[in-house]
């Protein structure tokens, strides 16, 4: 099985994620994801705006810089495939 990107490997401490899910670097793969980053993200932030005490900003923070990172990554390597299909780029 293929390594993970380096900018990947401490994913695991922050979501609940395979490495098998790491692993795939096809177009489904890191789309399936991206959306799960965009998912985790997203219950942090309400969490945070809650007020919630198992809320963490230093976790925020890294959830924030990895879907960025990925997103950025899979917009280089697929963005004009990715818009072929219809699905929006942003």
């Amino acid at each position: 099985m293929d390594q993970p990107p380096r900018r990947l490997r401490s994913l695991p401490w922050l979501i609940a994620v395979a490495p098998s899910e790491l692993a795939d670097r096809s177009f489904y793969g890191r789309a399936a994801l991206i959306a799960k980053l965009a998912r985790v993200l997203a219950a942090e932030r309400s969490r945070g705006l809650a007020g919630h005490w198992t809320y963490e900003l230093a976790r925020h923070r890294a959830l924030i810089a990895v879907y960025r990172g990925e997103k950025a990554a899979f917009e280089r390597d697929y963005g004009a495939r990715s818009r072929a299909r219809g699905n929006p780029a942003s």
